[in-house]
């Protein structure tokens, strides 16, 4: 048993969180967004009655039926109908600070039906007006960003994954009907707070639909022996139109020529002559066979059935009682070029191949052919959160060999997990000199535990990369901060 869940601020060295407090206003949500599968996410709201601390809301998409979706928030059940209109996720205190969600079906060319979601969320701190919270004195007391804000200019900070803000700001009940009638006494003050996220994507894995039907005759045929069906090694066979009498024969257009003779006979030896789509009789040394999924070997292990999850036995505190790990990561896969794909790269590097229709594709009407968890592994690949660990064969096909390969990553919650399991791994004996990562259908994803963690050299951590994508978040977030900071003076002057 094992318990996962870690804010990275406890047990970094000094200078990382000297850094991390540079770079995140408040550290004990050092991501607003926790990503724990495909499909759940925690997203963290700031606390009205301690403004630089944040509570942690829970929402995992249960189940798509068409555009019908369910989502799990905090522990209870909402249907939603995924049309881009906003639905309440609770019952609120008032409808000022309700908390809402809105959704629409990814529609994406290559994305399987009813598997993937786009969801933008409103969360609120529903204890706001709680006796407890209601202040006599300003709020900036004890935190100076909240200092003249208002709804109109809050304070906010921005996640450093995803198009999410938490934001706060203070309001005094100066004869306010509102706040009269939410039992705020007169010159008492209260804090707002709510987080917005925009478009985070939640995916349910759907069996991918083939790109052949049960009535196809198909032929397989391995012609550079290299182990592996690519795409100009399956065709559609030809029916045989003048077999009335006698079984039907199909062609097999690979490797396929043509007959000689007045009597025809097939130049590479004992096999029928078939007319093709032209009525030209030909033979081929492959056979054709009537398409059927179970005849493939599945070769495949389960994604995920490794992964260290937040499923450990804890103590009346809510303390861990097994192996804590820091920095773990998942298992995560996707398909390239293969058979069951119909020969699109579900691992393409790019996540708007997904989104934008080729205009070229020969079968624009193939949709449901990469996962929703395959997108959202091609997302994770452009934040560089991924360790790429290899290929294997999925799926195999009698006599012709691989027709469908997968790629195995582990992909963490962020880029400094990532570097730090690289780096860190190789110098530690439990992982080894090739940081142990496993193999491609049992990839080894988890973190450290606290001794591990302890004796890595940060001094050898070269921290360059990540250096490179804080500076650009820091100087987003400062021209973020002197933009509010104007609006700021103009709203009070004005």
């Amino acid at each position: 048993m094992h318990c996962q869940k870690l804010r990275i601020n406890k047990f970094l060295p000094n200078i990382f969180f000297i850094l991390l407090i540079a770079q995140i206003p408040d550290v004990w949500a050092a991501t607003l967004i926790y990503q724990h599968s495909n499909a759940q996410y925690s997203i963290s709201v700031f606390k009205s009655e301690a403004p630089t601390f944040y509570t942690e809301h829970s929402i995992t998409l249960d189940s798509i039926t068409g555009d019908q979706a369910i989502f799990i928030y905090n522990g209870s059940s909402y249907p939603v109908t995924c049309n881009g209109n906003w639905h309440n996720l609770d019952p609120a205190p008032g409808t000022e600070i309700q908390n809402t969600i809105s959704c629409l079906p990814d529609t994406g060319m290559y994305i399987a039906e009813g598997s993937k979601i786009n969801v933008t969320i409103r969360l609120f701190d529903q204890n706001l007006y709680k006796t407890d919270n209601i202040h006599l004195m300003a709020p900036e007391y004890n935190d100076s960003t909240l200092n003249n804000t208002n709804i109109a200019s809050p304070w906010s900070i921005s996640d450093d994954k995803y198009t999410a803000t938490a934001c706060k700001w203070e309001t005094q009940n100066l004869g306010n009907d509102l706040l009269n009638s939410r039992g705020v006494p007169p010159g008492y003050w209260v804090v707002y707070a709510k987080t917005d996220v925009i478009d985070l994507s939640f995916a349910i894995d759907v069996p991918p639909q083939y790109p052949y039907s049960e009535s196809n005759i198909i032929c397989l045929a391995d012609l550079n022996t290299d182990g592996d069906i690519s795409e100009n090694e399956v065709a559609i066979c030809y029916l045989c139109p003048f077999c009335f009498n006698v079984e039907d024969k199909y062609l097999c257009p690979l490797g396929a020529i043509d007959c000689i003779g007045d009597t025809p006979v097939c130049p590479l030896g004992d096999y029928a002559c078939i007319p093709n789509s032209d009525g030209v009789l030909q033979c081929s040394p492959y056979s054709c066979s009537a398409f059927n999924p179970g005849n493939f070997s599945d070769e495949d292990t389960e994604e995920g059935e490794n992964d260290k999850t937040d499923n450990g036995p804890v103590d009346e505190d809510g303390g861990c009682l097994g192996t804590l790990y820091i920095f773990s990561g998942n298992d995560k896969r996707c398909r390239p070029r293969g058979f069951d794909t119909n020969f699109h790269n579900c691992c393409k590097e790019q996540a708007g191949f997904y989104t934008l229709p080729d205009p070229n594709d020969p079968t624009p009407d193939q949709v449901g052919i990469c996962t929703g968890s395959e997108v959202q592994l091609t997302v994770m690949k452009e934040k560089k959160l991924c360790h790429y660990i290899g290929d294997y064969c999925s799926k195999k096909a009698p006599l012709a060999g691989c027709i469908q390969k997968k790629e195995t990553y582990c992909c963490f919650h962020s880029m400094l997990s990532r570097i730090i399991n690289e780096q860190g791994r190789t110098q530690l004996q439990n992982f080894g000199n090739d940081g142990g990562w496993g193999s491609p259908k049992a990839p080894n994803c988890r973190g450290f535990t606290i001794e591990e963690f302890q004796m890595i050299d940060f001094d050898l951590i070269d921290l360059s990369e990540w250096f490179d994508e804080i500076v650009t978040k820091s100087v987003e977030g400062i021209q973020n901060d002197m933009d509010q900071k104007l609006q700021r003076f103009y709203d009070n002057t004005n």
